[in-house]
C-alpha cells in the first residue's frame, strides 16, 4: 500500500536527523524504505517487520532504526508489535538507537509507549529519539 505524504515527510525528517546527528561517522551505512528505485537497497527485516530507516556503521558502534508512525498509525497492535520488535533488536546491538517521527498530535502517546518498553526491557539500554513532525 502506498505511504501516504505525511508518513513520507516523517521519513524525511528522520533521514534529516540521522545525517545531521551522526555525521561525525563516516563509515554510516544508511538505507530507508520509501526509495522508488528497484536497485534501491532496502531495510533489512527485523523479527517480521521492515523499518523504515536503517543504518549501522563499521566496525559497528552504532546501530539506527528509523520508524515513521501517522496519528491513525501508532496506537495500532501492527504497529507496536513493530516498535516494540524494533526496540527489542536494537536492546541486543552495540549503541542501539530508535528514532520514532510521530506527528505533534501522537507526542504524548509515543512518549507513553517509549517509557513502558524501556521499562519492560531488561537487557541494554537504547538511545530513544523521539521526533515531531
Amino acid at each position: 500500500m502506498p505511504e501516504s505524504a505525511q508518513h513520507f515527510l516523517l521519513v524525511q525528517k528522520i533521514l534529516q536527523h540521522v545525517r545531521e546527528e551522526y555525521r561525525a561517522l563516516s563509515a554510516l551505512a544508511l538505507v530507508d524504505d520509501c526509495s522508488k528505485s528497484l536497485s534501491a537497497e532496502k531495510p533489512p527485516n527485523i523479527f517480521g517487520s521492515v523499518p523504515d530507516v536503517f543504518g549501522i556503521d563499521t566496525p559497528r558502534t552504532v546501530t539506527i532504526i528509523g520508524e515513521a508512525k501517522t496519528d491513525g498509525d501508532l496506537n495500532t497492535l501492527r504497529s507496536k508489535a513493530q516498535i516494540k520488535a524494533f526496540y527489542d533488536f536494537l536492546s541486543y546491538q552495540s549503541g542501539g538507537n530508535l528514532i520514532l517521527a510521530v506527528p505533534p498530535s501522537s507526542l504524548a502517546s509515543a512518549r507513553t509507549m517509549i517509557k513502558k518498553l524501556s521499562r519492560a526491557n531488561e537487557r541494554g539500554a537504547v538511545n530513544v529519539t523521539v521526533l515531531v513532525g
